[in-house]
């Protein structure tokens, strides 16, 4: 709860951070900067222990059974709900650069809470 909670209070804090950056035209630096600090914030999270209540539940659980790290988990469920919004909305460009996002926030992710390793040690 207190990772919920915490990513609500925060967005609401960014929110009123006057910041004008202009990076609509230039999407990869937007992606790359999204999944850094995605990323980074998951890791923490994960680090302490929390979840944040969306598909990370499922990659958390995941991982506890299996020897794939939580970036790894959380790459392959968000890869699914992707592959499910290109079927519907038929934008792939769009997924393709929330593939790359998320992509780049998994291996942050595994570097935060795993210290680097792709996978847990026996």
């Amino acid at each position: 709860m207190i990772g919920t909670f915490g990513v609500t209070f925060w967005l609401a804090i960014f929110e009123k951070i006057p910041l004008e950056l202009n990076l609509d035209h230039d999407l990869i630096i937007v992606v790359m900067l999204a999944g850094i600090l995605v990323g980074a914030g998951l890791g923490i999270i994960f680090k302490a222990g929390g979840t944040t209540g969306g598909s990370d539940i499922i990659a958390r659980i995941g991982h506890n059974y299996t020897n794939f790290s939580i970036g790894q988990l959380i790459l392959a469920v968000d890869f699914m709900v992707l592959l499910l919004i290109v079927i519907v909305s038929k934008d792939l460009r769009i997924v393709l650069y929330t593939l790359i996002e998320v992509a780049i926030a998994s291996k942050v992710i595994d570097l935060i809470s795993d210290g680097g390793y792709g996978t847990r040690e026996s």
